[in-house]
C-alpha cells in the first residue's frame, strides 16, 4: 500500500506566500516530496514552521528541505502574478510539456555539509532569489 501524499492530503492553500497546512502568511520552510522509493519527485510544499514540525517527521514519505531561493518554477518570488504559474508548478517547464524556461540568477555558492559520521553532503547555496524568468508573463499591468 502506497503511502499517503502531504502534497495530496493538505487542503490549505498553493501560495508562495502560505502554508499550505493552516494559511500561515509566513512560511519560510520549503519540501520536496519524494516515492515511494525515496527518489525525489517535482512535488513541492510551502510550510509554516509549526506545521512543518507537526507533520515532516512524523510523516512517513521522505521529504528533503529546500531554500527558499532556489530556483524552483511555480514557487519564486518571481511567479507572483504570472499567468503561467500553476499552484506550486509552472506550466511553461518541460517537466509540464511546456517549451522550457531560462531562469536567471547569482551563482550560488558551493559547500560542504559534515555531521560526523558518514561522508557529509554537498550543497549549493542561493544568497538571492531568481530576478527573471524567460517564460514570465503577468497578469497585472507593470
Amino acid at each position: 500500500m502506497p503511502f499517503p501524499r502531504l502534497t495530496e492530503d493538505l487542503t490549505g492553500p498553493r501560495s508562495p506566500h502560505e502554508c499550505a497546512s493552516c494559511g500561515d502568511l509566513n512560511p519560510d520552510e520549503l519540501w520536496q516530496e519524494c516515492d515511494d522509493q525515496d527518489k525525489p519527485e517535482l512535488r513541492f510544499l510551502l510550510l509554516c514552521r509549526k506545521c512543518s514540525k507537526r507533520l515532516i517527521k512524523p510523516h512517513p514519505r521522505l521529504y528533503h528541505d529546500r531554500q527558499r531561493s532556489e530556483p524552483i518554477p511555480g514557487l519564486m518570488a518571481i511567479c507572483d502574478n504570472c499567468i503561467h504559474r500553476n499552484f506550486y508548478a509552472c506550466d511553461q517547464t518541460k517537466a509540464a510539456g511546456g517549451p522550457g524556461v531560462v531562469i536567471t540568477v547569482a551563482k550560488p555558492s558551493t559547500c560542504h555539509l559534515y555531521f560526523g559520521g558518514g561522508r557529509g553532503r554537498w550543497m549549493k547555496l542561493y544568497h538571492t532569489p531568481p530576478h527573471a524568468c524567460t517564460g514570465r508573463v503577468s497578469d497585472v499591468h507593470e
